[in-house]
């Protein structure tokens, strides 16, 4: 299982570095081609940049966990919990008509790694 853990969580982390790496380097570029969302100009680029770098912490956590699950395994619900979160934000902007369904639909990776996480916590549960 410790197998499992360093491949699923590693996965993980690097998706996360390279999204959070994106938005931050090239996200006037991507997000109106790939997500046919606005370009984000002046002080509002603020919230996309501490976006980024927030989901590229969670991919140096995610490399934690990799490294050792059973000391971090109390994070890993919460994890979990934030994915669920940030799917749900998507959708919520798309049902709202602000956004095209893609980023919806890229998020729904996050759904499938918020089930990933609750099955290893599930599968390792004492």
């Amino acid at each position: 299982m410790r197998v499992y853990a360093r491949v699923l969580f590693s996965v993980a982390a690097v998706a996360n570095l390279l999204v959070g790496l994106s938005i931050l380097a090239i996200w006037n570029t991507v997000a109106p081609l790939l997500l046919q969302l606005d370009p984000v100009h002046g002080a509002n680029l603020w919230l996309v940049y501490f976006s980024g770098s927030m989901i590229g912490l969670f991919g140096v956590a995610y490399l934690l966990i990799a490294r050792d699950p059973h000391t971090y395994r109390p994070c890993i619900a919460m994890f979990a919990t934030d994915k669920i979160v940030a799917f749900a934000c998507a959708l919520a902007v798309w049902l709202a008509g602000a956004s095209s369904a893609r980023l919806s639909l890229l998020l729904s990776a996050d759904i499938a790694f918020a089930l990933l996480f609750l099955d290893y916590l599930r599968r390792t549960a004492r």
